[in-house]
Formats: structure tokens, C-alpha cells, sequence
């Protein structure tokens, strides 16, 4: 099983500056020694100076043009160092130990999900 400094939490983002400061408090709290990479889609909100003003541990790559969800992903993935990575929507808050399985199969597993929950915690189907 790696190390949790073996992972890279990789979360893309595009003016959603809403979305990482309601969310990203959880994983920031929830990562432990993994990295936090916020690879961002040359934003024009002001995303990339609230991450450096309130989570400057949180690592930012910027790019220089909006390229999408998967070229985004793929460029910011080539400069990251950690040999796992786990991509995370910007939208998602995490709980205690979110890690845990992603580690214990990373060296085995391509893809890991977890099933959605509601506001009150209970665990929704997904929709196809």
C-alpha cells in the first residue's frame, strides 16, 4: 500500500472559486500527508488568488489556456511528481479517511468511485 505522500489529490477547476471554497476546506482537513493539486483552466474569476491568499499548502498550476476536462487533467498530471493520483470533482467535499481505500488499492485499480450520498448523509443511487 503507498504512503499517502505517494498521492496527488488533483482537483481541476475553471472560475469556480464558489465551489473550492466550499469544498475544498474537506479535503485540505481530510488529505493528510497526500499533496493537493488545484490545476487551473486559465480562470478569469478570481479562483487562482483566493487558493494562494487562504490555502497557500495547496499546490496551483496554472494553465496557461482553458484546455477542457481531459487535456486540463493531462496537463496538469504531467507535472506532477507523486507516482498515484486521484481526480477529484471541484464540487465534492470528502470525509475523514476518503483516502484510505483509494490507497489500499492504487497500485491494483485504474478507477475507484464511491456512491454519491444526500445532504442528510444517506447514500443515493447513482443516475446513469
Amino acid at each position: 500500500m503507498p504512503a499517502l505522500s505517494d498521492i496527488a489529490v488533483v482537483i481541476l477547476n475553471w472560475n469556480g472559486q464558489k465551489w473550492l471554497e466550499t469544498f475544498l476546506p474537506s479535503v485540505v482537513a481530510h488529505s493528510g500527508d497526500a499533496a493537493i493539486v488545484v490545476a487551473d483552466n486559465a480562470s478569469t474569476d478570481t479562483s487562482v488568488v483566493w487558493l494562494r491568499q487562504y490555502f497557500p499548502q495547496v499546490q496551483c498550476i496554472c494553465l496557461e489556456n482553458n484546455y477542457g476536462f481531459a487535456e486540463g487533467y493531462n496537463r496538469a498530471l504531467q507535472q506532477i511528481q507523486q507516482p498515484y493520483y486521484l481526480l477529484l470533482n471541484s464540487d465534492v467535499e470528502v470525509s475523514p479517511h476518503y483516502l484510505e481505500p483509494f490507497a489500499r488499492n492504487a497500485p491494483h485499480a485504474a478507477a475507484y468511485s464511491r456512491l454519491p450520498t444526500q445532504s442528510a448523509g444517506t447514500t443515493s443511487s447513482p443516475t446513469l
